[in-house]
């Protein structure tokens, strides 16, 4: 099998859905696209601690379908995503955050161990 062929064959098969555990809670999540994640990123004045903290909100948001069903049940105003930061403690946000980089992480590596194998 050639180079092209292993990539339209990885096609589709990446699982996207994962898992976050904090405290005695378990989300259910997805993960977005790799530019989005980006543009996120970019849209946040990320070398500041609240934009630091308004970034990993919104990754939150976007990866994690609950906030978003939790909008509808409270009197929320301002960006959809900032529901997180109501619900979740500053230091679970920091967490959550962290468990999904690792999804973006672990794959990369899964990635390069693909390519190092002839």
């Amino acid at each position: 099998m050639n180079t092209l062929e292993k990539l339209l064959n990885r096609l589709g098969k990446e699982n996207t859905s994962f898992e976050v555990k904090l405290n005695d809670n378990v989300y259910q999540c997805n993960k977005i696209p790799f530019g989005q994640l980006l543009s996120i990123d970019e849209n946040h004045e990320t070398e500041t601690e609240l934009g630091a903290f308004e970034r990993n909100q919104e990754v939150i948001y976007e990866c994690c379908p609950l906030f978003e069903k939790a909008l509808g049940t409270l009197d929320h105003h301002g960006d959809p995503y900032k529901i997180v930061g109501k619900l979740l403690q500053p230091m679970e946000v920091y967490a959550f955050y962290g468990e999904i980089l690792n999804q973006y992480v672990n794959q990369q590596n899964k990635d390069v161990e693909s390519v190092k194998k002839p």
